[in-house]
């Protein structure tokens, strides 16, 4: 069985952290143009039978402004 955090892959967690989320502006070629960058890190903690655990993840995200 695949597991996620002592839990089945079909587990939904039962509280999702948002924490150390960074920003950064970044100049591009394009004249009144901007990417911008967000790195998330999640925290996600399950309960599977009573058994308490947590999985953590980061995510990059971007886009143009």
């Amino acid at each position: 069985m695949n597991e996620i955090a002592s839990g089945p892959v079909s587990a939904v967690p039962l509280v999702t952290t948002h924490v150390d989320r960074t920003r950064q502006v970044i100049e591009t070629e394009i004249p009144n143009q901007k990417k911008v960058i967000e790195e998330i890190t999640v925290i996600d903690t399950y309960d599977w039978r009573g058994i308490k655990s947590s999985a953590t993840k980061e995510h990059s995200v971007s886009w143009i402004v």
